[in-house]
């Protein structure tokens, strides 16, 4: 019977350590834990809500390209340790800090609350991070943020979804290889236009993407000319790519814009 008592003084004593030691871990976790932890928890939320979105359009697509592509329309907004004091803009002209939110959606998880809305303030504060607006065409997204009502904040990004992957085409040039961006250029260069510059990632305007029967896409977007004043596009390009990296032979289309 001693042993027997024994044994079960010695198992609670074991269990006590343990939920000490489980709540010493708790208390110990250090800001870069928590902001890992709660970014992964709102990826998650974006996934369920993207799937609840556009069920037609990611039907045929895995759980992990779904993820992925959550990944990419939060990854903007991601702070670290050194941006805590950082401003946060809430509606109604309010403000608080990346510090005091993640203390809210802390406590309201170890309360085991809905911290729902607060995640999202927290990494998509509204002026700053959030995405306006979301499109498919095909297997190509187009995602848009404008945090400000200038366009130079204005950002464009598009992904390339194939079976298993998902692929970033920045603003659509991403992927063009040094040698074809430099064919643009003089071919742009060739007919009138010698001020042109490429920039595979213009935030300004964004770039139209459609795809043909013949598996073709079409790339078609605005470019500023030096005399524009930076007010308004000079000249349409347009060329067709296969790959997203090398242009069509005789595909390359400018022309001059009426202002």
């Amino acid at each position: 019977m001693k042993k027997i008592i024994l044994c079960g003084l010695i198992a609670i004593s074991i269990l006590s350590c343990k939920k000490d030691n489980a709540e010493n871990i708790k208390q110990t976790k250090t800001t870069t834990e928590q902001i890992s932890f709660y970014k992964d928890l709102l990826i998650n939320e974006v996934t369920k809500n993207l799937k609840k979105e556009f069920p037609k359009e990611l039907s045929k697509y895995s759980e992990n390209v779904i993820r992925k592509i959550a990944t990419y329309q939060t990854e903007n907004s991601f702070f670290s340790e050194k941006n805590l004091n950082d401003t946060i803009y809430l509606g109604g002209n309010s403000i608080t800090t990346y510090k005091k939110q993640l203390a809210i959606v802390d406590s309201l998880y170890n309360n085991k609350k809905d911290i729902s809305e607060e995640l999202y303030t927290l990494f998509l504060d509204y002026y700053h991070a959030q995405l306006k607006e979301i499109s498919f065409n095909d297997n190509v997204i187009s995602m848009f943020w404008s945090p400000m009502s200038n366009g130079p904040s204005s950002h464009y990004q598009k992904l390339l979804l194939t079976d298993n992957d998902v692929i970033d085409l920045g603003n659509g040039l991403k992927q063009l290889t040094k040698s074809e961006s430099e064919k643009l250029v003089n071919f742009v260069k060739s007919k009138g236009f010698k001020n042109y510059t490429f920039y595979s990632e213009p935030s300004r305007n964004e770039v139209s993407i459609s795809k043909d029967k013949d598996e073709n896409y079409t790339i078609e977007f605005s470019e500023y000319d030096e005399d524009d004043a930076g007010c308004c596009p000079a000249i349409n390009i347009s060329f067709k790519t296969k790959d997203f990296k090398t242009i069509l032979e005789n595909s390359i289309k400018v022309e001059k814009l009426k202002n």
